[in-house]
């Protein structure tokens, strides 16, 4: 795990960054006060983190390429946020980033550290699905959260997480995606491009924490995704046909989901219904809700202030879902406004 810029590997790196040819080792060596030895093992872990770096014999060395990944070096630099993000910790991989938060919130890591992982091995939604997580090509990466707010008001801040993911995705694609389905799914036209699952933690005297756990279809292309998934998921690759900066994404989500948090604290889901309306992707549409106490059929009409589903009944009455899973028989978005 790291946390920490300022390290002489980083400090190595910021060196190749700003010079106009190659770095002599040993100018390297004398600005840091270390052996070449020593900036040649610094050349080393940035090698290991993606880095692509040349030697040019005795004239040292030069950057060529940055890697496409959530690497501190790449992600710190770029955070505009306060607090969040600023506690970083990065997994080459791991089970769950959720599970590796938890572990850390339990003992007393602060609102707003981020756990990213390359790849899970045991990436998980709702209901205990699993979540298709490749290497080098998502974001994978889990939020602390530590709200003053009354228990209840827990159940809107998946809404609040989803247009904070939405607002930041949508500048990498073509105009009105992507939509945010209720719950915790963000769409790209009619495939799911990303999941979100948020765990509370809870005592008698209010909220201890929550964990916000994220994961987006970045780069994938189709032909890696497993068959059964192809018909249903997308990436912002796949919708848009350019690559995307994982690093620069995850630092503009951040400043999103920052934001977006410090209002719904202030005033709760309120502020973010007319939003939420523009990019709901089940308004208006005949769907089913599965839920544990059976299915219900009906005409999604938005949702209310706490975040519930505002189900339509056949017979006109107003249903409110607080769980379950919507489905469509088909999906087609409706016009703004």
């Amino acid at each position: 795990m790291s946390t920490a810029l300022d390290t002489p590997a980083t400090r190595v790196l910021q060196m190749l960054a700003a010079a106009e040819g190659p770095l002599s080792g040993e100018a390297a060596a004398e600005r840091l006060k270390l052996s070449r030895t020593a900036v040649w093992k610094q050349i080393e872990v940035l090698r290991g983190s993606g880095y692509t770096i040349v030697a040019h014999g005795r004239n040292g060395y030069r950057l060529i390429a940055v890697p496409n990944a959530a690497v501190p070096t790449e992600v710190l630099p770029r955070l505009r946020t306060r607090t969040f993000g600023h506690a970083y910790h990065y997994l080459a991989s791991t089970p769950s980033t959720n599970a590796v938060l938890s572990r850390l919130a339990a003992r007393g890591a602060p609102e707003g550290t981020v756990v990213v992982a390359e790849r899970q091995e045991a990436g998980r939604g709702r209901m205990s699905r699993g979540w298709f997580s490749p290497p080098d090509t998502g974001l994978y990466f889990s939020l602390l959260l530590r709200p003053t707010v009354e228990v209840a008001r827990v159940t809107s801040l998946p809404l609040v997480v989803g247009l904070a993911v939405a607002d930041a995705l949508a500048p990498h694609l073509p105009a009105g995606e992507p939509r945010v389905k209720w719950p915790n799914d963000i769409w790209i036209g009619d495939r799911k491009a990303c999941g979100i699952l948020c765990e509370l933690q809870a005592e008698i005297d209010g909220v201890q924490h929550v964990v916000v756990g994220i994961g987006i279809n970045v780069n994938i292309e189709a032909r890696a995704l497993p068959v059964e998934l192809r018909s249903i998921a997308t990436s912002l690759k796949m919708a848009a046909g350019v690559t995307v900066q994982r690093a620069e994404l995850l630092a503009a989500l951040l400043d999103h989901l920052e934001r977006g948090y410090a209002a719904w604290q202030r005033q709760g889901l309120a502020p973010f219904l007319e939003r939420y309306r523009d990019r709901d992707a089940l308004f208006g549409r005949s769907i089913t809700v599965e839920r544990a106490a059976g299915a219900l059929s009906g005409t999604a009409d938005g949702v209310h202030p706490d975040g519930s589903l505002r189900l339509r009944l056949p017979d006109g009455r107003i249903e409110s879902i607080y769980s379950g899973d919507a489905h469509i028989a088909a999906f087609n978005a409706p016009a703004p406004g």
